[in-house]
């Protein structure tokens, strides 16, 4: 079955390429955490930390509802409460056809598909290495300065 994705832009830059649309071909009988898996994989949603990929079926006869989201801060997608990650692909489709889904870009927001999901677990330990010298650089920028205050302070009685 044909599946046609379209994704919002992220930045000024990203809007020469909108709708960023991809028409691909994908197994009926594929399932949709399999499919959203394939996204991931592909990088097809930018995963920017702190951002929300939420997937909308566009033409749906209930409107446009969320039916999952994606985020570089989960370990794979996650669902709302009409769609699950074992529901075909082929039940989403109209008679008529094509699949269209659209993925919205939603920075620094409350997860549409569940409870927002934090783990520092897994932060790299470089990255927790260079948290710790930017955090030691700025405490030791900041001794500084008072120490000189204090110098030209006492220079002055």
């Amino acid at each position: 079955m044909r599946v046609i994705v379209t994704r919002e832009s992220v930045c000024m830059a990203d809007d020469v390429h909108a709708p960023h649309q991809v028409d691909s071909d994908y197994d009926g009988d594929m399932t949709l955490g399999d499919f959203l898996d394939d996204v991931i994989r592909r990088r097809y949603c930018t995963p920017y930390r702190g951002a929300r990929w939420a997937m909308f079926h566009k033409g749906a006869s209930h409107g446009e509802a969320p039916i999952g989201e994606v985020s570089a801060e989960w370990p794979g997608p996650r669902f709302t409460d009409e769609a699950d990650r074992e529901r075909r692909l082929d039940s989403l489709a109209p008679a008529s056809g094509d699949l269209r889904l659209e993925f919205r870009y939603h920075a620094q927001s409350v997860p549409l598909a569940a409870e927002p999901y934090y783990d520092n677990t897994h932060v790299p330990p470089s990255t927790l290495a260079i948290r710790t010298a930017f955090l030691l650089s700025d405490v030791t920028q900041s001794w500084r300065k008072l120490r000189d205050r204090l110098r030209r302070t006492r220079g002055t009685v």
